[in-house]
């Protein structure tokens, strides 16, 4: 028994193209059993896959989502440029350590040009689109034209892969790099180059610096380079290891300033969770939009058939395809030995079969396998995206090899069963292309209609107008953004950034409104939650003007502050009965005044007035104000914490007005009851003196405040 080992057969992906329709038959000219191969190959296929991946990357990129992560590495990449700053330290992840600056060097070479979002987005969906072509490239050198066509089109078109290529996101920059790491793996062909293995470690260190999940590459790098460690590939590959240390330094400068804390608090709390393997089951499914619009829009859901039989049939024949595929390379070395044991005869070019899948396989299957084990239990589907292209690989690899197999085992002509082997292909992919690029119109469409999944963020369209509307309400001055999340304060931060001093987003449970002697814009989303009724109910009477933005099915509403001193400190003005004299930081921070609002739910919101008469020169960098309601005898009920507006953004002038939801115990008696206030360190609690009355102590007492049955009254002093 004789069984060989074939190179790379063109015919089936030439038969694969012909199977897929005329559309490919523009670009080639069909001879008996022959194509043009060469015009066709090395023109026609990279550019209709570029157009393609490109297509549904940049289509309506305004549409892209754009929140916290994305607005926060603008931030941060345009202090960089604007600043000739050194960062050490990047942007943290969900896991807890913290990622290098890597990717922010990255989001420089876009800022360049222009510091809007939609650039930025642009660039990140451009490399990404040039990571399918290299894909391509990649497969087609060492596999064929028929894994290399499958791959690639696994790639541009799987959704999952599509709405991470939209994202100014860390992880977003990854495939790129997973592309060159396995092409650099392959060159470097069991030491036979051992400049390229060099290059690899270089290439997985900017991976890692990138987005620590690229450490999951780890198995395929160790296996690639050291089974081809000998005595005269040790210096390159010494050269690439002092490469890759170095690269580390200013990440690990920043490490050592913050006492490494982060990777082994993180670790410390991880376990082991077969979510990996659920999340990679969704990843190679096909099934991102359904699964998408699952989570953050139920109305989409209902508008794709997630129980159609043919998606349903396509969806699991793409993950039994893929697992077996995987499977398949990984045991490579097994049919190896099998071969060996059968005398079976190897060429030269077959030599380095076995240990090229086996490359492929190892970086398909070490993420999902090392991420089983996972710090916080924080693991999400974006940890997974540097796998991406050797499991397309493996797929088109998978195909390629089995009907090569028929073809060399089979009594019916090699032709009959190449084309055959390839409509088979087609049947498969033709269906799950065009399920794929339907499912991502209708995302798109809906996305329009329907912007900022829960509420909790923006598209890049949708930030810039909301900043022209902010633009032609306050033709000049400062805005602030207050009563805002996370997400809606930094995308408005930076979009407004490029055209006004933004100072003042409050990104948490409480909110501050800063009031300075220029004109201020505060910015309210319109919800039922009562913190922000009370705060547009108590501010109507200094509103200037009121600007609808319509947001779908919600509303934000822009209001204006006329820029007079007077009407600041009406704002400030305590309730009526409550007399209290006070100052910080040396007479230069005065108490203006606290009010207490009771809500339909029976909990108090405190609006908390700071003047900032003159801005102090030893100010602590990490400030907060604690607000606790006691009794007569000191006795704690209930608390909030807090100040959106940081300390290092203070001038000469501001007013802050804080704003806190204290919820209240049921049980709490009807009685007399007292405000404690002030200012305390973050970093180490310690409370900063407050003068009242002519007496120094660490907190202001307000009060008394008579709570019954709901409603709050002052007790005059």
């Amino acid at each position: 028994m004789s069984i060989r080992l074939r190179a790379p057969d063109d015919r089936f992906g030439y038969a694969v193209l012909i199977s897929m329709g005329k559309y490919y038959l523009r670009f080639a000219r069909y001879q008996g059993a022959t194509l043009d191969g060469r015009a066709l190959q090395w023109r026609a296929i990279p550019l209709i896959l570029f157009l393609l991946a490109g297509y549904v990357r940049f289509a309506q990129l305004d549409l892209a989502e754009f929140k916290l992560d994305e607005a926060r590495g603008l931030l941060w990449a345009t202090e960089i440029l604007e600043n000739d700053l050194f960062v050490t330290r990047g942007l943290p992840t969900s896991v807890g350590p913290v990622n290098s600056p890597a990717f922010l060097y990255l989001l420089t070479i876009p800022l360049l040009f222009s510091p809007e979002p939609l650039w930025a987005t642009g660039f990140i969906a451009l490399i990404n689109t040039l990571a399918v072509v290299g894909c391509y490239g990649m497969t087609r050198r060492w596999f064929g034209l028929g894994p290399a066509i499958v791959a690639s089109l696994l790639f541009a078109l799987n959704p999952w892969s599509v709405i991470f290529s939209r994202k100014i996101w860390q992880p977003a920059a990854l495939p790129i790099f997973t592309v060159a790491l396995l092409a650099c793996l392959l060159l470097y062909q069991r030491g036979r180059r051992p400049w390229w293995g060099a290059s690899a470690l270089f290439v997985w260190a900017i991976a890692i610096q990138m987005h620590v999940s690229s450490v999951a590459l780890l198995p395929v790098v160790a296996f690639a380079l050291i089974t081809g460690i000998h005595r005269g590939n040790l210096r390159p590959l010494s050269i690439g290891v002092v490469l890759f240390l170095v690269s580390f330094v200013p990440m690990a400068y920043g490490e050592t300033r913050e006492g490494w804390r982060s990777l082994p608090e993180a670790l410390s709390a991880g376990g082991l969770d077969m979510r990996s393997l659920e999340l990679t089951r969704e990843l190679l499914s096909g099934a991102g939009y359904p699964s998408l619009s699952g989570m953050a829009y139920p109305q989409f859901a209902r508008l794709i058939d997630q129980q159609s039989g043919l998606r349903s049939l396509i969806e699991r024949i793409t993950l039994i395809l893929a697992t077996a595929a995987v499977l398949y390379m990984l045991a490579s070395p097994i049919w190896k030995r099998r071969l060996k044991l059968l005398n079976a005869p190897l060429s030269s070019r077959d030599a380095y079969w076995s240990w090229r899948r086996m490359v492929i396989g190892l970086a398909a299957a070490s993420p999902p396998l090392m991420f089983l084990y996972h710090p916080w239990g924080a693991l999400y589907i974006h940890y997974f995206v540097q796998m991406w292209p050797a499991t397309f690989i493996a797929v088109g690899v998978l195909l390629g090899d089995c009907t090569a197999a028929l073809a060399d085992r089979s009594a019916i002509r090699r032709r009959t069963v190449l084309f055959g082997g390839s409509i088979v292909a087609a049947i498969w992919l033709l269906p799950l292309s065009a399920i794929q690029i339907t499912d991502h119109a209708k995302f798109l469409d809906f996305i329009r209609q329907y912007p900022t999944p829960g509420g909790h963020g923006l598209t890049v369209g949708e930030t810039d107008s909301i900043a022209e509307t902010a633009r032609s309400s306050q033709p000049s001055g400062d805005v602030y953004l207050v009563n805002l999340s996370y997400d809606l304060a930094e995308a408005l931060r930076y979009s407004l950034r490029q055209r006004y001093h933004v100072r003042g987003a409050d990104p948490a449970p409480w909110r501050t409104l800063v009031v300075s002697s220029g004109p201020t814009i505060l910015i309210l989303e319109s919800s039922d939650q009562p913190l922000t009724q009370a705060i547009a109910s108590d501010m109507a009477f200094s509103m200037v003007a009121q600007v609808p933005y319509e947001r779908g099915a919600k509303k934000l509403f822009l209001y204006q502050y006329a820029s007079g001193n007077g009407q600041a400190r009406e704002l400030c003005q305590p309730a009526k009965g409550i007399k209290t004299s006070a100052s910080t930081f040396d007479g230069q921070v005065m108490f203006a005044g606290i009010r207490l609002h009771p809500t339909e739910s029976g909990d108090l919101i405190v609006v908390n007035c700071w003047h900032i008469r003159q801005r102090p020169v030893d100010l602590p960098m990490q400030l907060s104000i604690f607000n606790h309601l006691v009794d007569s005898d000191d006795n704690k009920f209930t608390q909030a914490d807090g100040l959106g507006h940081l300390s290092a953004q203070w001038r000469d002038g501001d007013m802050l007005l804080n704003y806190y939801l204290l919820p209240m115990p049921a049980d709490l008696s009807d009685g007399e009851y007292y405000l404690l206030t002030g200012f305390y360190r973050l970093d180490t609690g310690q409370r900063i003196p407050v003068e009242q009355d002519d007496r120094l102590t660490d907190q202001l007492r307000v009060g008394p405040f008579v709570i019954e049955k709901g409603s709050v009254y002052p007790l005059s002093q």
